[in-house]
C-alpha cells in the first residue's frame, strides 16, 4: 500500500480521553496545521459515535482518517471503516491518548506529538487483518474470562484518575470475589477447556506487556492463549507472570496458532474486545475478509512473529 502526501485529515476524537492529554492532542493538531494539512474535526458525543463518524468520513471521500482516543475509540473507527462501502481503501492513523494505548505499543508509535505528526504525514500504511467476532471487528485482542470480567468491572472514576492501575485494582477485586470459571474453546475444530482465553492478533496486552509473541496484526492467523486457573492463587500467578513477560510460559498456559475459534461459557457473559466491553457468549471468531490500512511510524520494520507454543 502507498500513502501519497496528505492534504486533508478527518480527525475523529474522544473528548473524554483527550482530557488526560489535551496538550498532546493540541500539539498534534498544531503540527499538522503547520505542515499545511486541513483538519476536519469530528468529536464524539456518545458510545458508538466514532463508528458513525468513520463511516461518514469514508462517504465524504476522506484521504486519511485519524483517531484520537483510546483503544475502544479506535475499535469503533475500524468497524465504521470496514462496514462502509469502499472503507477498506481509506487508511487510518492513530493519535494515542487513551489509558493503555495497546495498538500504539503494537506498531511502535510513541505517545509523543512529533512522532505522531510524522506518522500521520509520512507513515507507511500496512495491511492489517482484523478479527471479527459475531460481526464485530477487533484489531488486537478478544478475551473471555478473567480479563474480560476485570474490564467490565473497572470503575470509570478510578480509570480516569489512575489510568492502567484501575485495571489492576479491578483484576484484584475479581480474584477476591469469585473462583475461576470454565470455558469451552474450539480452536480450528479441536475442543479445549480453559479458565480464561485471549484470542490475540497483536503481541501486546494491557499496555506494553507482551502476552502473545507469535501474534501479528498483519498475519492471517490468531494466537489463542489458553489458561487454566485451578485456584485463585493461579490467577494471581498469571498477573505476576504477565508483568514479568512470561505469562504464556506458565505450566498451566498454552498458545495455539489458529484461523477460527469458538468460545462458550455462561450464556450472556460478555467478552472484552480491544480492551473494552464487547458482546455476549457464545462467540464465533474468524478473520475479517478484508484488510485495513493502518499507518505505521516511518522506518518501522516488519516483525517476524515468534513460533507458537
Amino acid at each position: 500500500m502507498t500513502h501519497p502526501p496528505v492534504r486533508r485529515i478527518h480527525l475523529i476524537y474522544n473528548p473524554v480521553a483527550g482530557q488526560r492529554r489535551q496538550g498532546f492532542v493540541g500539539a498534534v493538531v498544531q503540527g499538522l496545521a503547520e505542515a499545511g494539512v486541513e483538519i476536519v474535526e469530528r468529536p464524539t458525543s456518545h458510545r458508538g459515535h466514532a463508528e458513525t463518524l468513520a463511516a461518514a468520513a469514508v462517504a465524504e471521500r476522506a484521504e486519511l482518517i485519524a483517531v484520537a482516543g483510546g483503544d475502544g475509540t479506535i475499535n469503533e473507527v475500524i468497524n465504521g471503516i470496514a462496514h462502509a462501502p469502499g472503507g477498506p481503501d481509506v487508511p487510518f492513523g492513530i493519535v494515542p491518548c487513551g489509558t493503555a494505548n495497546v495498538l500504539a505499543h503494537e506498531i511502535g508509535l510513541r505517545v509523543e506529538a512529533r512522532a505522531t505528526v510524522e506518522t500521520l504525514l509520512s507513515g507507511v500504511p500496512r495491511a492489517i487483518r482484523p478479527g471479527v467476532a459475531n460481526g464485530r471487528l477487533f484489531a488486537f485482542s478478544l478475551g473471555a474470562g478473567f480479563d474480560a470480567q476485570a474490564v467490565e468491572a473497572v470503575d470509570p472514576a478510578i480509570k480516569a484518575r489512575f489510568g492502567p492501575g484501575a485495571y489492576i485494582w479491578s483484576a484484584l477485586g475479581r480474584v477476591v470475589s469469585r473462583p475461576p470459571d470454565s470455558y469451552t474453546v474450539v480452536v480450528d475444530g479441536v475442543r479445549h477447556e480453559a479458565s480464561s482465553v485471549v484470542v490475540a492478533k497483536g503481541r501486546h496486552y494491557a499496555g506494553g506487556y507482551v502476552l502473545a509473541p507469535g501474534a501479528d496484526l498483519c498475519a492471517d492467523h490468531f494466537e489463542v492463549c489458553l489458561f487454566r486457573f485451578p485456584t485463585r492463587a493461579h490467577m494471581l500467578l498469571f498477573g505476576g507472570a504477565l508483568l514479568a513477560g512470561g505469562a504464556t510460559r506458565l505450566g498451566n498456559a498454552k498458545s495455539i496458532r489458529a484461523g477460527t475459534v469458538e468460545i462458550s461459557g455462561r450464556a450472556g457473559e460478555r467478552v472484552q474486545i480491544d480492551g473494552d466491553v464487547g458482546g455476549p457468549l457464545p462467540c464465533r471468531i474468524g478473520l475479517h475478509p478484508e484488510h485495513l490500512g493502518l499507518l505505521y511510524p516511518p522506518g518501522a520494520r516488519p516483525r517476524r512473529p515468534a513460533a507458537a507454543n
